[in-house]
């Protein structure tokens, strides 16, 4: 066996590397531990029994209240965000074949903050918050198009598309803080706590609208990356 595990079963075979799955036991079981610490501490303490009898439901009502409709909405919706991050992340590095890779060192992020913080300044009010969104998708979605444009010469090279995707994030953060210095005061806190993000006040709508979401597009984004890996950037 050495030091890799090999799966098989009828026709599939796989290897994996134990050392990559010892460190993704250690990464889980953290994961569990930050999450019932999240669910046990704030402003009412939790003891791992009291916990337990919440889970098990033998708890009083407002406690179980408490685990079960404030905290647990909050923590369900932090880690689906987080685990959507991971995986563009991943993607973005599968493609580009670079390490360095992510979507806030190649300038997606700011183009999607760019942006919301332009229609947050200018066409709120009259559109509503409803398209904003929409908006910021646009943003990062013509950031990345500037900086592969940007990037081509006879093929874009991953380096050069990291370079380059730098000098975009520090140009549209400027653009950002340009917008917000210059707009209502009401704007800019609006703009401010929604480039930040926030759990607070999360119920259960909102972590099983993002699992909808993630069920149906990171099947399809993992295999176009896997696809996108095999092939030629130029």
């Amino acid at each position: 066996m050495g030091k890799h595990l090999t799966l098989r079963y009828r026709g599939f075979s796989r290897q994996f590397s134990l050392a990559v799955l010892m460190r993704l036991s250690v990464a889980v079981a953290l994961t569990v531990l930050v999450a019932l610490g999240s669910l046990a501490v704030g402003k009412i303490n939790l003891s791992p029994a009291t916990l337990m009898s919440v889970f098990a439901g033998h708890a009083d009502a407002s406690l179980v209240f408490i685990v079960e409709q404030l905290r647990m909405p909050r923590l369900a919706l932090a880690a689906l965000v987080g685990a959507a991050l991971a995986v563009s992340g991943l993607i973005l590095q599968s493609i580009i074949r670079n390490p360095l890779a992510s979507p806030d060192l190649l300038g997606i992020t700011s183009g999607a903050s760019a942006a919301a913080v332009l229609y947050l300044s200018f066409f709120s009010a009259a559109l509503g918050a409803q398209f904003l969104p929409l908006a910021a998708i646009t943003g990062a979605g013509l950031a990345a198009l500037v900086i592969y444009l940007l990037a081509w010469n006879q093929g874009a090279s991953p380096l050069r598309m990291v370079l380059i995707g730098v000098g975009v994030s520090a140009l549209l953060a400027a653009v950002t803080t340009f917008i917000l210095v210059f707009s209502p005061l009401t704007t800019t806190l609006s703009a401010y706590v929604w480039l930040t993000g926030s759990v607070y006040g999360a119920s259960w709508s909102e972590p099983r609208a993002l699992a909808g979401w993630l069920l149906l597009t990171v099947p399809l984004l993992v295999l176009l990356a896997r696809q996108g890996a095999h092939a030629t950037t130029g």
